[in-house]
């Protein structure tokens, strides 16, 4: 796989794929990689739209995963809430941290 120049994070939402469309517009579609945390536990309409991107846009889409909010609250034993961001460290920082030292 070829490094690329720009990884965009891609939650699925309109600022993550704006931020990807305007690394595109900036550096082209060959140089700009998505990346997808995925959690498991995103709503169908958003896988649908992650894919979808990539046909627009031209481009690559990784998806990671290190295990599923689900998995997460029942080893921590509480939902994630307030200070307690256990599902964000652990699904998307470290899996996101681990992708960029490819």
């Amino acid at each position: 796989m070829k490094k690329p120049l720009v990884v965009v994070p891609i939650s699925g939402g309109k600022d993550s794929q704006a931020c990807l469309k305007l690394a595109i517009e900036n550096f082209g579609n060959q140089n700009v990689r998505g990346l997808f945390c995925d959690t498991k536990w995103e709503h169908p309409l958003t896988y649908e739209h992650v894919e979808k991107m990539k046909t627009l846009y031209g481009v690559e889409i990784d998806k990671v995963n290190a295990g599923s909010v689900e998995e997460k609250i029942i080893k921590h034993g509480t939902f994630p809430v307030g200070g307690q961001r256990f599902c964000t460290e652990e699904l998307k920082l470290w899996p996101a941290k681990r992708y960029y030292h490819f």
